[in-house]
């Protein structure tokens, strides 16, 4: 912001009513509020000068407005950030819980699997070495077994 000095033969020339405006001013643009455009400010503050019981109504009531608007606003906040938080530990217990249930069952199907696969690679496994067995048996057998033969010709007369 730059600083204007009024030279002091032309500060009479200045009415006190813009004197006291700039002042207002400077100030409220030192605290950061930003005041309206000039016409709209000028026509506030002829009203309030024609009106004073209004514009002390107004001013009044904006203030005691204030506080409950602005407890309104934190709880409208605080709600929203107090349900999306809940809603994440709700969330997260919801899908802690389906998490701790699917690896439950895949853990059960995991070990029935594993049990199906077992017994059948022991049914392979038993099946072959008792084939290998019943070979071996079958060939000792045969060969300890007197060869037995009947001529043709006798089978085939008792058969007419």
């Amino acid at each position: 912001m730059t600083d204007q000095t009024i030279p002091k033969d032309k500060e009479e020339d200045i009415p006190k009513d813009k004197e006291e405006e700039s002042d207002f001013k400077d100030f409220f643009k030192a605290i950061g509020i930003h005041l309206p455009p000039n016409r709209m400010f000028r026509n506030a503050k002829l009203y309030a000068e024609s009106h004073p019981v209004a514009a002390i109504f107004f001013l009044i009531f904006t203030i005691m407005s204030s506080g409950p608007l602005i407890c309104f606003v934190i709880f409208v906040i605080g709600s929203i950030t107090v349900t999306f938080f809940g809603f994440l530990f709700v969330e997260g217990t919801c899908l802690m819980i389906a998490i701790m249930m699917l690896g439950g069952v895949l853990v059960f199907v995991f070990f029935m699997a594993l049990g199906i696969f077992i017994f059948i690679a022991t049914v392979i496994y038993i099946d072959s070495i008792t084939e290998v067995l019943l070979q071996k048996i079958t060939r000792t057998f045969i060969s300890y077994l007197p060869t037995i033969t009947f001529p043709k010709q006798e089978i085939v007369a008792k058969a007419e």
